[in-house]
């Protein structure tokens, strides 16, 4: 009994250890690329003639390369499904941008939001919708794990 209540006495004293370092280190790599798309999505502006589908071609190619960043990272097996959920989900919204561009060219900024809702309804919203969910399902995995890291990652 004396052995038992060392061990659990030594156990108490141990930091959290339990915390996956590859999953700690996917899920900061996460942050990261993700606080950089950010920052370039931030740094965006309307084009001179406020051309929309400049604008939305920009943002475009940088949700690609976003894209890019993220599959390029190498998730360990305990988030490989939520992953894959959120990078399928912002690929889609990436691929809806690809859309936008083609139907924008030309059009005002002022008018973007009409022709949007004409040509694709709430298409937008949903998509965003489902990287919301999809990255918090990526939050959940990370935060279960004891990993404080904030991904951000929401649309």
């Amino acid at each position: 009994m004396v052995a038992a209540a060392l061990v659990l006495g030594a156990c108490a004293d141990d930091p959290p250890s339990a915390v996956d370092d590859s999953l700690a280190r996917y899920a900061s790599a996460l942050s990261q690329v993700t606080s950089e798309y950010r920052r370039t999505v931030a740094e965006l502006r309307v084009p001179d003639g406020g051309d929309a589908g400049a604008l939305i071609g920009d943002a475009a190619v940088t949700m690609w390369s976003y894209v890019s960043a993220v599959t390029s990272l190498d998730p360990p097996d305990a988030a490989a499904a939520a992953h894959q959920s959120y990078l399928d989900a912002f690929t889609a919204s990436a691929e809806y941008m690809n859309d936008a561009t083609a139907t924008l060219d030309g059009v005002s900024i002022e008018d973007m939001p009409d022709v949007l809702a004409s040509q694709f309804g709430s298409t937008a919203a949903v998509l965003g919708d489902d990287v919301a969910a999809a990255c918090a399902d990526l939050q959940a995995v990370v935060t279960a794990a004891g990993i404080g890291v904030q991904l951000g990652c929401e649309s």
